[in-house]
């Protein structure tokens, strides 16, 4: 509980970073929000954390979390994956149109107990969504089929999962 609680803290800082008049004037008078290289943020579902976004170009970006995991038990979960953008919906007026990520990643997960083990390539597809640069978030909702591989003592397990999380970025313009 204590450590769910830092981490509210820690990402409620993160957004208090305050923006210049000189900056929040010109952000004001943009219209669609500006793509930014760094991503920093929390997600909440079959992974509770930390998660962070950094783009290569305009449509591919690299992704991932640390966190607690519900999947398979309490365990502290790492996951990193690819993601490009499939297509996106063009919303006139709007700070941001509605973009559809897909994309392949892995996740390790360890459980809290000292137990188990395990690895789980995935796929991940999802939707993001964002402000405009005067308050520079993105939402996003992201699905993760998988096949996941555990390691229990001398035992070998595998089984198909499906995660899924809803989460926030602070982009870092």
């Amino acid at each position: 509980m204590k450590k769910r609680i830092i981490l509210c803290i820690a990402t409620a800082t993160l957004l208090a970073f305050p923006l210049s008049a000189e900056s929040l004037s010109t952000k004001l008078n943009e219209h669609k929000h500006t793509k930014a290289d760094t991503n920093i943020g929390i997600e909440f579902g079959t992974t509770n954390g930390v998660s962070f976004k950094y783009s290569l170009d305009d449509t591919t970006d690299i992704a991932g979390s640390v966190g607690f995991g519900v999947l398979n038990g309490q365990s502290i979960d790492i996951s990193a994956y690819g993601l490009k953008e499939l297509g996106k919906v063009e919303i006139e007026d709007a700070a941001d149109d509605i973009h559809f990520l897909g994309g392949f990643g892995a996740s390790a997960n360890i459980a809290t107990d000292g137990g188990d083990f395990a690895i789980t390539p995935m796929a991940n597809i999802g939707v993001e969504w964002g402000l405009n640069d005067t308050i520079p978030l993105d939402f996003y909702f992201r699905v993760f089929p998988g096949y996941q591989i555990v390691v229990s003592g001398d035992n070998l397990d595998s089984e198909a999962v499906i995660g899924a999380t809803l989460g926030m970025y602070y982009r870092f313009l």
